[in-house]
């Protein structure tokens, strides 16, 4: 027990010696100043993102789209289908590209 009323003696000088000598950064003395500079120090400059000019995405078949002046023209009905929890009426569609 003897060892702790002198750690915390050594303590006490030692902390506010090493506080002291601790290097002031430049932000702390323009805080500190209250100058013009410490308001443009912290603004961020401007990042400019672009996307890249083509994407190569993998397409699901020989076309994805067929290009100008084709629309997609859809049909579309109820099926009834035989599960084994019962019988379900499922609403079907079948799409194909047309001019138009």
């Amino acid at each position: 027990m003897s060892r702790l009323p002198v750690l915390v003696i050594a303590a006490a000088i030692v902390l506010p010696a090493v506080n002291a000598s601790a290097p002031v950064s430049s932000d702390e003395n323009a805080r500190r100043e209250g100058t013009e500079l410490s308001s443009q120090a912290r603004q961020r400059p401007r990042v400019r993102v672009t996307p890249p000019a083509a994407y190569d995405y993998p397409r699901p078949g020989p076309y994805a789209w067929p290009g100008p002046g084709m629309v997609r023209r859809c049909v579309d009905w109820y099926a009834t289908e035989y599960r084994p929890s019962g019988t379900v009426v499922t609403p079907q569609m079948r799409c194909r590209w047309v001019r138009g």
